[in-house]
């Protein structure tokens, strides 16, 4: 069951819910207006896109959640913390600002997820290679689906410039089997990536 049946589900008076009426958010990795549309649809009640930053988050919350008496010292550390601006290091491969500002600038965590990231970017590739050898191309688009939503979360944004041009490309039936190219171009991509992400978590 997915999300656009389970809230068809909790919408329905017929179903054993408790509340019909409860808050639905979509979080989907796309931002376009018919992905929006679809989850309104099916009952939804509103849809953020993936990467979710920390902003958008607790815009969407505050909208739907009830209302929370908090202290003025607590309002403007989240307002701090919410509205801090980072320089852009002009690195177009791993936007390290990007990902820091969207874990609340806990570099810790950050490279813990970068790191998680790295290990299983291997395994990614491999299934992903599995699939153009098999020239298999609805697996394949399953997979750099999932490889674009992980890029974007962890701020690999040149990942997931390549896989977007690649879905482009076969929205528009443009060599649509060509699949052990679109692997290297990937691949490059993710190995130009790690670089860059391993000098990162070895910074102190």
């Amino acid at each position: 069951m997915d999300g656009l049946e389970a809230t068809r589900r909790i919408r329905s008076k017929l179903s054993a819910v408790y509340n019909h009426d409860i808050p639905i958010i979509a979080l989907t990795a796309h931002a376009l207006e018919k992905d929006r549309e679809r989850c309104l649809s099916a009952g939804m009640n509103d849809h953020i896109a993936k990467p979710v930053s920390p902003e958008s988050l607790m815009n969407i919350l505050n909208k739907y959640l009830p209302s929370v008496e908090i202290s003025s010292d607590q309002h403007i550390d989240i307002k701090q913390k919410m509205n801090k601006k980072t320089e852009s290091s002009g690195n177009s491969v791993f936007q390290i600002e990007e990902l820091e500002r969207r874990v609340l600038n806990d570099k810790a965590l950050a490279k813990t997820i970068v790191s998680e990231f790295v290990k299983d970017m291997a395994k990614q590739l491999s299934d992903l290679q599995a699939s153009a050898t098999a020239n298999n191309v609805d697996v394949f688009k399953k997979q750099i689906h999932k490889m674009k939503g992980a890029a974007a979360n962890v701020g690999a944004s040149e990942i997931k410039k390549v896989i977007e041009e690649i879905e482009h490309l076969f929205s528009t039936n443009e060599s649509p089997t060509e699949l052990e190219y679109y692997y290297t171009c990937i691949e490059n991509s993710c190995k130009t990536a790690k670089e860059e992400m391993k000098l990162y978590m070895h910074k102190v």
